[in-house]
């Protein structure tokens, strides 16, 4: 049951309640292989003021934490978390928690300092199947990445015609664009130095689209994979990949993940 600011989170992370999210897909993506998203975890969500669950995605970050966004978390009974396998009914591990956080200044009604912490009841043990992604560290703390070529993994239907679940985990490829680009199409309020703006690489259609919320992007830096953001925003329009997505940059945030789970800052 969850007990308002009554501490269920042993290192004294708090839980904030709002209205219940809508659930989210990637659209017109490619079937990922095995082994190729190892950090990927899909959350299942019981939201105590919506008869159905809430689905998100989120990110391996430590044997005992994952990253997702806030607003998957708001107002949340319950977490399963599901990972290690690119089939949605066949996960290699499941976990069940009531320990979960949002940042402490997430504004649902922007969606800004959209970022959460899971912690899992026992430890992940890592294998080709699932491990932690690396977050981008300090010396990466004034880029923009636009121009880079990034990466958004999730569950659910691969056409926006489809309303069910994918049974194959799928991917978008996708180009970081500048923030005016999403300025375009957002409340000005949602943009700001703490976001990345996101469109469908090489102009495709690929995109995020809502319950893939929360789910890691990344990108290939100097020869390693980084988590460079998470799944913030999916524009009213849809999810027909005429519209960017947004998404909270990760660096803003690196000392606050370190407050919470003691994970070291990568320089």
């Amino acid at each position: 049951m969850y007990l308002p600011y009554l501490g269920i989170f042993i290192v004294g992370l708090m839980v904030t309640q709002t209205a219940a999210a809508p659930e989210g897909r990637i659209v017109n993506g490619n079937v990922a292989a095995n082994y190729q998203f190892p950090w990927h975890v899909s959350l299942t969500i019981t939201v105590s003021d919506a008869a159905s669950p809430r689905y998100c995605g989120a990110s391996i970050i430590s044997s005992r934490y994952l990253l997702t966004a806030a607003s998957c978390l708001k107002n949340a009974q319950s977490v399963r978390a599901d990972m290690g396998s690119t089939l949605f009914s066949n996960p290699k591990q499941t976990q069940y928690t009531v320990h979960y956080a949002v940042h402490p200044q997430f504004n649902s009604t922007y969606n800004t300092n959209n970022i959460g912490i899971v912690r899992l009841n026992d430890e992940i043990y890592y294998s080709n199947e699932k491990r932690a992604i690396l977050l981008v560290g300090r010396s990466k703390v004034n880029s923009t990445f636009v121009d880079t070529a990034a990466y958004i993994s999730g569950f659910g239907v691969y056409q926006k015609e489809m309303v069910y679940m994918s049974e194959n985990l799928r991917y978008a490829y996708t180009t970081v664009v500048t923030n005016t680009r999403c300025e375009l199409f957002y409340p000005p309020l949602s943009v700001s130095s703490e976001t990345l703006c996101t469109t469908g690489y090489n102009h495709s259609l690929q995109t995020g689209c809502y319950g893939d919320t929360g789910g890691a992007l990344v990108a290939h830096i100097d020869g390693t994979w980084y988590q460079i953001g998470l799944l913030s925003s999916i524009h009213n329009g849809g999810c027909s990949g005429t519209y960017p997505n947004l998404y909270t940059k990760i660096m803003p945030y690196l000392q606050w993940i370190n407050q919470m789970t003691g994970l070291a800052i990568n320089p």
